[in-house]
């Protein structure tokens, strides 16, 4: 019985080799690169270092092309909240607008649009329901990434404490006393935690409103009467004294 042997490879022909895998294209490669960075943003935004998570933002958006997938988002969506933050509203503004019309209209961006606006126009009564317009949003994993719905939580929460603490400050140097009803609308929080948050303002029970502890002089009572179709009125006395003083 004869053994057979291994048939002799033919040295006319080449093995076989191994195909390389096909060069990422741009699009999968600005992918790729803002899921890398996405870490070290979020990592800015929990020590509080908006300013250089702005600039991190901004290098790595320098490398974005103009398209319309939904990962640059995480890079334009943080940016924005960071400059209003940061009080810099044109700065928001301008990263909003940055982002491609087909994501500019989706329902985020648009949620921010309008925060923008009532910020900038000091509607001040308008800002605490467009916040909640944007923390709803945030939580809709059918519409926002879970990674960009947390952190937007945390940078929306941000901002509406800072935006309180300004609007506290201003009273407090335009208002001699402020209605406890009038303070609920203002700073869209209930009677109980207006005294456990705003150690600056002391509670009076006789007239059922707060006194600032540091009184301005020449500072006025805040009537009863003002309630939403007035605050404006009352908050932009506030901006105008600040800004004579």
């Amino acid at each position: 019985m004869s053994t057979q042997l291994p048939a002799t490879p033919d040295p006319g022909l080449e093995a076989p080799s191994t195909i390389p895998p096909a060069p990422p294209s741009a699009e999968h490669a600005y992918h790729l690169s803002i899921r890398t960075n996405y870490p070290d943003i979020a990592k800015l935004v929990q020590y509080g270092r908006y300013a250089e998570m702005i600039t991190a933002c901004e290098n790595l958006e320098i490398s974005v092309p103009d398209d319309t997938h939904p990962t640059r988002l995480l890079v334009n969506v943080p940016l924005v909240l960071a400059n209003l933050i940061l009080d810099d509203i044109p700065a928001a503004h301008f990263a909003l607008k940055r982002l491609p019309p087909a994501l500019g209209s989706s329902p985020l961006p648009q949620a921010l649009a309008a925060l923008i606006v009532s910020i900038g126009e000091r509607k001040y009564q308008d800002v605490h329901s467009r916040i909640a317009a944007v923390l709803f949003i945030a939580k809709d994993t059918s519409v926002v990434e879970p990674e960009l719905g947390l952190l937007v939580e945390s940078m929306a929460s941000t901002l509406q404490s800072k935006l309180r603490s300004g609007v506290v400050d201003l009273l407090s140097r335009a208002y001699s006393s402020i209605p406890a009803s009038v303070a609920t609308v203002f700073l869209d929080l209930p009677p109980d935690r207006i005294a456990t948050e705003l150690p600056s303002w002391r509670y009076d029970v006789a007239t059922s409103s707060y006194t600032p502890l540091t009184a301005n002089p020449n500072a006025r009572p805040l009537g009863k009467a003002a309630t939403l179709s007035n605050f404006d009125d009352a908050v932009a006395g506030a901006v105008h004294i600040e800004g004579v003083l």
